[in-house]
C-alpha cells in the first residue's frame, strides 16, 4: 500500500465563500478573523456576514445585549484595564472613535435624554457634576488648553499631531518666546507661533511657551508683526516679605 502525501501551500492567499451565490473565491482580507477555524478566517466573507447580521440581528437583539452586559459586569475590571492600555498606546485612534460615536445623531439624542432624565430625578447630581468639572479645569489647565486648541485646529481642517506639553516644557524651559522673560508656573500659556487662524499647525514645532499677557498681546499676529512695545514683557509683583 502506497501512501501519497499532498503538500499544502505554505501561504494561502484566498478562499471560497460559500455564502455567495454562486460560491466565489476571494482574498483572505475579505474574511473576518476567526481563531477557531483552521485557516484563521470566517467561513463567510464580510459582505455575506453583514447581510446575515442585518437580517437576523433584530430577532436576537435583546438577548445579545443582555449577554454582553452580563459579560461586561463579570469582567469589568479586565475590560477597563485593557481599554486604558489601548487608549494610552493609541490616543489618536481612541479620540477618532469617540468623535465618530458622538457625531451620530441617535447617540447624541440618547445622551441628551439620559442626562435630562437623570438630572430631573437627581437635581443635586447636576450641581455636583458642574463643580467636579470646574475642579478638573482648575487642576488640569494644561490638558484643558490642549483640548481646546486641538478642537479649534480640527474645525479649521489644519494639521493636528500628538502634542506633549511636558516635552515642550523640557525643550523651552520656563522662558517666554515673545519677550524672553521667565514665566511663572501658574502663568504659562502655550502659544502657536503661526496662529491657527492663519493656517498654522497644531504640532510641537509650532507651539512655544509664553506669558499669558504676552500671548494675549500677540493675538493672531506673526512675530515679525509685533512692535517692541508689544514685546515688552511682564513684571511680576514682588512677593510680600
Amino acid at each position: 500500500m502506497t501512501i501519497v502525501y499532498t503538500q499544502l501551500p505554505l501561504f494561502v492567499l484566498s478562499k471560497v465563500c460559500y455564502g455567495c451565490n454562486p460560491p466565489t473565491e476571494k482574498p483572505l482580507e475579505e474574511f473576518h478573523k476567526n481563531n477557531t477555524r483552521p485557516d484563521g478566517r470566517a467561513t463567510q466573507c464580510k459582505d455575506c456576514a453583514k447581510k446575515y447580521h442585518k437580517k437576523h440581528y433584530p430577532e436576537v437583539r435583546e438577548t445579545q445585549i443582555a449577554q454582553e452586559r452580563e459579560k461586561y459586569q463579570r469582567d469589568r475590571d479586565k475590560v477597563l484595564a485593557r481599554q486604558k492600555v489601548y487608549g494610552k498606546a493609541n490616543p489618536e485612534k481612541r479620540r477618532d472613535q469617540q468623535r465618530k460615536r458622538l457625531a451620530r445623531p441617535e447617540h447624541r439624542e440618547y445622551r441628551q435624554k439620559y442626562y435630562d432624565d437623570r438630572y430631573a430625578t437627581y437635581p443635586e447630581k447636576k450641581q455636583a457634576r458642574i463643580e467636579q468639572r470646574l475642579r478638573w479645569r482648575e487642576n488640569n489647565r494644561i490638558r484643558e488648553a490642549q483640548t481646546c486648541m486641538r478642537r479649534v485646529a480640527r474645525k479649521k481642517n489644519l494639521t493636528v499631531s500628538e502634542v506633549s506639553y511636558d516635552r515642550i516644557l523640557e525643550r523651552d524651559g520656563y522662558n517666554c518666546h515673545i519677550c524672553g522673560g521667565v514665566v511663572m508656573s501658574d502663568d504659562i500659556h502655550f502659544d502657536h507661533v503661526i496662529p491657527l487662524s492663519r493656517n498654522g499647525s497644531h504640532s510641537e514645532d509650532n507651539i512655544k511657551i509664553s506669558h499669558s499677557v504676552c500671548n494675549m498681546r500677540k493675538g493672531s499676529r506673526f512675530m515679525e508683526e509685533l512692535t517692541p512695545y508689544q514685546k515688552r514683557g511682564v513684571s511680576y509683583a514682588a512677593a510680600p516679605s
